[in-house]
């Protein structure tokens, strides 16, 4: 048996239940909500699977001329070699039979330092095969969905970069506010027997995922 619990906040840099997350620097404080949609208990895979399509499709409509995007990337520094440059991101994933490019057209960046290199993808989605990305999404760790205008500018994502929590990543959060988007971050908490998904961005847009989730 589950149960479905929402949490919501209007200012994700306020105190609230949904994100802690610090407030940039600067002292500009872009407006951004956070909804929080999940259930306590052992939640079948197919409900939780149809939850964050439902969610990514009502978004969609909001947007009209929207755009999906899936977003992968590294967490860690990987050593620098000759074969992880030519394979990149992309090819690791499908060493473990992850192809991305079956989902559409897939942008790569590369990341270097002295302490080893980072790859970021995003690939563009279709309303018909969010399903299929959504056990990416669960599992990929460094990962999170993307709607948002079909303008929006992907690479502004890809330079910024990522680690996949939400808290931490601050600079894909502006980023993010800056081109009216919104990201989801789906989780599966066993620790918690807490299963759902976490969408931060556009005040409006959240609002209205709160009222149809409430």
């Amino acid at each position: 048996m589950t149960t479905d619990t929402v949490d919501f906040t209007r200012d994700i840099y306020s105190e609230n239940l949904v994100l802690n997350i610090r407030p940039p620097h600067d002292g500009i404080r872009p407006s951004i909500a956070g909804i929080s949609i999940y259930s306590r208990g052992s939640e079948p895979y197919e409900s939780s699977r149809e939850r964050f399509i439902s969610i990514v499709l009502d978004l969609c409509y909001a947007y009209q001329d929207y755009a999906i995007w899936l977003l992968v990337g590294t967490e860690a520094w990987q050593r620098d070699s000759r074969i992880l440059r030519h394979q990149k991101l992309t090819g690791l994933l499908r060493k473990n039979k992850v192809d991305l490019s079956q989902f559409g057209k897939v942008e790569e960046v590369q990341i270097s330092s002295e302490y080893g290199l980072k790859f970021f993808v995003a690939v563009n989605l279709t309303k018909e095969n969010i399903g299929d990305a959504f056990n990416i999404v669960l599992e990929e760790k460094c990962s999170y969905v993307v709607v948002g205008r079909e303008m929006t500018n992907i690479m502004d994502f890809l330079k910024a970069g990522w680690i996949g929590k939400l808290y931490l990543d601050s600079k894909l959060v502006l980023v993010s506010a800056e081109n009216d988007s919104v990201i989801l971050k789906a989780f599966d908490d066993k620790s918690n027997s807490e299963r759902g998904v976490t969408a931060i961005g556009n005040p409006l847009l959240i609002q209205s995922l709160f009222d149809r989730f409430q």
